[in-house]
């Protein structure tokens, strides 16, 4: 039976220049499969995105991977003509595979002309690709077609494939449409006269009928049309439905057609199949690795004795360090772990700390050493073999944290470090979630946005109901969520190669940024190195207070781990008490009342959905008792709980003898449930445990296979140590300058803020530290938070309100500084004709009376809708503005100096700051303002009090409410609350606990 080769090809990663398809690459190959097909090839428009994942899929297929683009082609680069015209290139060989991706590469960058609009590359540029390249001249957007009148064009290009004849294909389709007959009747001409071969293109853009109704809808949302091709049949076909179509277009012989379809075979067979490279590919960038290597590492140890950092006559340190250095010899790593000691020492040197450690390179003495962590692994017993070990076949990985601010510096110097081309930002794809799909489908449909709100709310509550209430909508929600819709950058990655990336990979560019083509995954799995560069809130918030301070940042071996004060009073708030600012984690960490670094890591194990089977009984504090003395010891700082990865590999190196890499690679098989190889480990699990036991061998060997049980049974939920460890002690660090540098620490947090519940959090950690936040003035406030110690209190920073920035409150304290203003209007006038603020951003620090040496709020915002109304346009003639300006200050002077209303303040407040701040002192002291009602379970209200501003989080019965109800923003009178016991779940049942909360038992609802 027949078959052909599916070339002209389009996924939803062409999505990411242009919105073109809804269909996942993965169909695609599943249908190729289906239908016996030995060969495929994507064609994206304007790029080879995400390849390496097409290829090892189609390897995992048996399917002959094809690697081709589709690409924007113009006339000349010289000039920029946003007209392009599209052409298809394809790789016949792994040379061709570079010489394309470089080619597709180019067409991203702006500074050589080559991107205008879309990623473009010259007529000329095409006319210099080698034999390694194959041609087909693509679509109706073909230059052949679209400049079919210009002989001059025309005969170039003839030339050119004339003389290339054995790699240029002339791409007849089957499309009954006049134009493409006439094209295909044209290329049929054109093939007779110059002796090039036809070959049959399908530009399929979808794998289903389905699938291309979804396309329409998306393309329709996006207001897209592709004018003729909008009514073509561009979905998957068989060979025999292929045939079909081109015997109804009716446009060339059936001979001829024939021929061109079996060339896509021919095509295929052209191709040469490569593998993909899944060496390591450590970055080289020293002239002698192991030198380098020994030279820093030597250095920095010696320096660290001297300092007094580690004690030289602990055997632990240099033997940490022997056994490491073989492993990262063996595997290749010298050159990884000296460039990264490079990086993390120019980052210290340069005022940009990085965290203690992120994950299991907290086990590395000689990353310690070596200044790429901040964590002592002889202090704090962590495990090098989970890190690495030299049996392990796989890439050394280690993300670092750092201040989100200094990323981009770090970024920076990685890229300049290397080679050019050598290193690059890692791509990432915008998919359409949940309400976004419901949104796009509502936008094609012109479904009212307000029906589309309700559509969406439903939705939430109830999925299966709301696909049955609206069918219309849902028919198409599945075949469009997940789908592509753009492309962008990833946060924290960055790749670095020995090898160019530009043709082993391929690049776009955004603006002068290097971006690999494939994502993460895909960088992973053909083992190159990237290096993690995240950002964590907390570590900038720990700058910024030493900053504050005018004190070094600490180093780990210069803070008291075990400090008394710090250990009771983080559990007094959770704010800043990083892993456990949510409701939940805090109670556990208050129920556990936390002594050391490993009891916060043991809570924070217990906090997620695996530690289901122990919570209750560690929060307990109830010992676990193992099947022996000797895992009771081991296992003693956790509660006897087996909880983390580490104390597997623990219990086979101290108990039974093996080494790290050993105990790492039986630690694997256990959790994979490889029998096989546990079967291999076993007597020398046994004999190693007996040796270390006094009871007889019977009964040490029943000891041990229990314990192989419990790790084989908890395998799936075991935490990681190493990791935990380090971001434990970001937390307490946190704690320990919150509790003695609370007016630095609170700062510092506020202008870090990342959204409204920080700064809400903030504000109630400075009335638990007795600090003011003073609400912001004009002539007194700037952008950012900054304190005053002698009145102990923080004036609060423009640029954490709501709709305003740092900018704005920069140039407004400017402004006060240089001129002085005797009327608001006058003030306005000045904000305005300086653009400092738009009138929305002036409305709200009205509101929040920022002017109020001019006035009442109220009174301010009336003046502001008279001021908009009169003098907004800009352009009025100068006479006009100095009259209309007079009329408005004496419209000032005129109008009563009134306020807005309480409600409507407080509303204000939490809108726009966060949290409340009016207080009136002739308020009675038992009335509050409702400003929280979270009635998920039993209800939670937040009163904030008028008199004082004292906040009350209550609980509060559902049946009592209803009784004397109240709402949001509702005035009430407090006339009793009632301490009750907490109930808390344990084994599956609500028993009251001996902790106490508040109820809400009586009030008046005044207004």
């Amino acid at each position: 039976m027949g078959n052909y080769t599916l070339f002209h090809l389009h996924s939803m990663l062409s999505n990411a220049t242009t919105i073109d398809s809804a269909s996942h690459y993965e169909e695609y190959i599943k249908l190729a499969k289906k239908h016996n097909m030995k060969a495929l090839a994507f064609s994206e428009h304007g790029g080879v995105f995400e390849w390496i994942k097409k290829k090892q899929a189609m390897n995992k297929e048996g399917i002959k991977y094809i690697h081709g683009q589709e690409f924007y082609l113009t006339t000349t680069l010289e000039e920029k003509l946003k007209e392009t015209y599209h052409i298809g290139l394809y790789a016949k060989n792994w040379e061709g595979v570079k010489e394309l991706n470089k080619l597709s590469s180019i067409a991203y960058k702006k500074s050589t002309n080559h991107y205008y609009y879309k990623p473009r590359i010259s007529l000329e540029e095409l006319f210099q690709t080698s034999k390694n390249i194959i041609v087909t001249t693509a679509c109706l957007g073909s230059i052949l077609w679209q400049r079919r009148n210009e002989l001059g064009i025309i005969n170039k290009f003839m030339d050119w494939a004339v003389n290339n004849k054995d790699r240029v294909f002339l791409e007849i389709q089957y499309h009954n449409d006049v134009e493409q007959i006439e094209y295909n009747q044209l290329l049929h001409k054109w093939s007779q006269r110059y002796g090039l071969r036809l070959i049959a293109g399908t530009d399929t853009h979808s794998s289903s009928e389905y699938k291309a109704e979804c396309r329409s809808i998306l393309q329709k949302a996006k207001n897209m049309s592709y004018g003729h091709e909008d009514a073509y049949d561009l979905t998957f076909k068989t060979y025999e439905e292929l045939i079909d179509k081109f015997k109804e277009q009716d446009s060339l012989p059936e001979e001829v057609y024939m021929e061109a379809i079996e060339n896509t075979n021919v095509f295929a067979d052209m191709i040469e199949d490569f593998e993909l490279d899944t060496s390591f590919k450590y970055p080289k960038i020293y002239e002698n690795d192991e030198e380098e290597f020994k030279s820093t590492l030597a250095k920095k140890y010696k320096q660290k004795v001297q300092d007094g950092i580690i004690d030289d006559s602990k055997g632990e340190y240099k033997k940490g360090i022997a056994e490491e250095l073989r492993a990262f010899k063996k595997l290749g790593m010298l050159s990884f772990m000296t460039f990264m000691s490079e990086l993390t020492t120019w980052c210290w040197d340069n005022n940009i700390p990085i965290g203690y450690n992120r994950g299991s390179v907290g086990g590395s003495v000689i990353a310690y050493i070596m200044d790429i962590i901040d964590l002592d692994p002889v202090k704090w017993n962590t495990v090098f073999s989970r890190f690495c070990n030299e049996d392990r076949v796989s890439l050394g990985d280690i993300d670092i944290d750092f201040d989100p601010n200094d990323r981009g510096k770090v970024f920076e110097y990685i890229i300049n470090r290397f080679e050019n081309k050598q290193t690059a930002y890692i791509i990432t794809f915008n998919t359409v979630a949940d309400k976004g799909t419901i949104d796009e489908i509502g936008r094609a449909l012109k479904i009212p946005l307000s029906e589309v709100s309700v559509i969406k709310k439903d939705y939430d509550s109830d999925p299966d109901k709301a696909r049955e209430t609206y069918p219309h909508v849902f028919k198409y929600f599945d075949g469009i969520k997940g789908t592509i819709t753009s492309k962008g950058m990833h946060p924290a990655g960055i790749v670095a190669s020995p090898i160019t990336l530009d043709d082993s990979i391929g690049f776009i560019y955004d603006e002068d940024k290097p971006i690999v083509q494939c994502g993460m995954k895909a960088i992973d799995s053909l083992n190159y190195v990237k290096f993690d560069i995240l950002g964590l809130k907390n570590i900038g918030v720990i700058k910024k207070t030493f900053e504050y301070l005018n004190k070094r940042y600490m180093k780990s071996h210069e803070i008291d781990w075990n400090d008394s004060d710090v250990w009771r009073d983080m559990i007094n708030s959770p704010v800043a008490i990083f892993q456990f600012e949510g409701n939940y984690a805090f109670e556990m960490l208050q129920r556990f009342k936390p002594q050391a670094i490993n009891d916060m890591s043991i809570v924070n194990a217990a906090l997620r959905p695996s530690g289901a089977s122990y919570r209750d009984k560690l929060m307990a504090k109830e010992f676990h008792n193992n099947p022996s003395e000797q895992i009771d010891e081991l296992l003693k700082d956790n509660m006897g709980y087996l909880i983390f990865q580490e104390d597997t590999i623990k219990f086979l190196t101290d108990i039974c003898g093996f080494s790290g890499a050993e105990a790492d690679n039986v630690r694997r098989a256990i959790g994979k449930k490889d029998m096989e190889k546990l079967q291999e480990a076993l007597p020398l699990i046994l004999d190693g445990y007996c040796s270390k036991s006094d009871k007889s061998r019977d009964i040490a060997e029943q000891e041990a296979k229990e314990f192989i049980q419990i790790i084989s049974d908890s395998s799936d939920y075991q935490f990681g140590y190493n990791h935990s460890t380090g971001y434990s002690m970001v937390g307490y660090t946190c704690a320990m300058l919150r509790y003695y540098y609370p007016l630095e620490f609170t700062t510092s947090f506020l202008n870090q803020a990342a959204n409204d519940d920080d700064i809400k959090n903030g504000a109630e950690l400075a009335k638990m530290k007795g600090i003011k936040i003073l609400p912001p003035k004009y002539g007194f406030s700037k952008g950012e938070y900054f304190f005053d110690r002698e009145d102990n209190a923080i004036y609060k920073g423009i640029g954490s309100i709501k709709f305003l920035n740092e900018d704005v409150g920069n140039k407004l304290y400017e402004l006060s500084k240089t001129k002085k203003h005797d009327t608001f209007s006058d003030l306005l006038y000045d904000i305005q004709h300086n653009s400092i603020a738009n009138f929305k951003q002036i409305k709200i620090l009205a509101t929040l009376n920022f002017f109020s040496e001019f006035g009442g709020n109220q009174k301010l915002l009336n003046i502001i809708d008279k001021y908009e109304a009169r003098l907004k346009n800009r352009d009025l003639k100068e006479g006009t503005k100095v009259k209309r300006l007079e009329e408005i200050n004496t419209y000032e002077k005129e109008i009563n100096n009134d306020k807005v209303g309480i409600k409507e303040q407080i509303r204000a407040e939490i809108d726009y700051y966060g949290y409340e701040v009016t207080i009136i002192e002739k308020s009675p002291e038992s009335v509050y303002i409702v400003t929280g009602i979270d009635t998920k379970y039993a209800p939670k209200i937040r009163l904030y009090n008028l008199h004082s501003g004292e906040v009350l989080n209550l609980k509060c019965s559902k049946a009592e409410m209803k009784k004397n109800m109240f709402g949001q923003y509702s005035i009430i009178q407090v006339k009793q609350t009632v301490n009750k016991k907490k109930k808390r779940p344990v084994n599956g049942k609500w028993v009251e606990i001996d902790e106490m909360e508040q109820h809400l038992t009586l009030w008046n609802v005044l207004r």
